[in-house]
């Protein structure tokens, strides 16, 4: 049984939103999506915490983002890395 003294008010248990469900099995939050866990119960100096952990899909869309994120940025660095690489202002008259 978790006492509440035992919780940590910033990573305790939480009501699920929209699209999550809590397991039977473990008490813990799954995405109603790919049906993996977006939270994780861990026990640290004896407290017991509950935090927010990335499910499957959500962790899929972040590797997505952030390999497109790393890709633009990779882009603008050859952009301006080329040898005689000048910028051209045009100006309207």
């Amino acid at each position: 049984m978790i006492k509440p003294q035992n919780l940590l008010p910033n990573l305790s248990p939480r009501q699920p939103l929209e699209d999550e469900y809590i397991s039977e099995t473990d008490g813990l939050i799954y995405c109603s999506k790919c049906h993996t866990p977006r939270q994780k119960k861990i026990e640290f100096l004896g407290k017991i915490m509950f935090p927010i952990i990335r499910c499957q899909c959500q962790q899929e869309q972040y590797e997505k983002e952030e390999a497109k994120r790393k890709h633009q940025e990779f882009l603008e660095l050859q952009r301006s890395a080329r040898p005689g690489f000048k910028r051209i202002h045009f100006c309207s008259r």
